[in-house]
């Protein structure tokens, strides 16, 4: 049965209100594709992703268009470790519990991968993150999607974090597009 978030045919940016994020997370909400749910924004990003991940040529994945700039690969791992996390937080935040996480970023990031994944691995274990993060918000019950919580100290409901992971990944996407020069 499902309980989604998605009741109305508008924008679900539009049916926040300002209580439920604050101006240093809007950026990442508003790089969201528009959609009646959280659920079918992230499905469209899942599709929209997994499509520009295959036409990535292989030998592109160790590319970076500047020294000291990640490579496409760990850009696409920071896409999908954010995602886990967000996606942790927003369960976290949905079932009540408001301890305020440390911040992983600290101590998890690109760099620390001992290997370079392939394409195929990375478009794999994209598809299958999202494929729970969806699971997560098909699921979740209208009340629950209003709790409260934090992402790096800012306060943010649970359908917020649901917008802010598909706006990091939209914002990901488009800086893939123009700075590394890929289609």
């Amino acid at each position: 049965m499902n309980h989604s978030i998605a009741t109305t045919d508008s924008a679900i940016i539009n049916q926040m209100k300002p209580s439920e994020y604050n101006a240093a997370i809007m950026f990442y909400m508003e790089q969201a594709r528009r959609g009646p749910s959280v659920v079918a924004i992230l499905s469209e990003g899942a599709d929209e992703m997994s499509a520009f991940i295959q036409r990535i040529p292989d030998e592109k994945i160790d590319y970076a268009y500047a020294s000291g700039k990640w490579t496409v690969g760990l850009l696409l791992q920071h896409i999908i470790d954010e995602e886990k996390m967000m996606s942790y937080k927003a369960t976290q935040y949905a079932k009540g519990d408001t301890t305020n996480l440390w911040r992983y970023q600290e101590f998890f990031t690109p760099e620390r991968e001992a290997r370079q994944k392939s394409k195929t691995e990375l478009l794999y274990e994209f598809q299958q993150v999202r494929k729970n993060t969806i699971a997560l918000f098909s699921e979740m019950s209208s009340e629950d999607a209003l709790n409260m919580g934090s992402l790096s100290g800012n306060r943010v409901s649970v359908r917020g974090i649901g917008l802010v992971i598909a706006g990091h990944e939209r914002h990901h996407h488009k800086v893939l597009q123009q700075r590394y020069h890929l289609d």
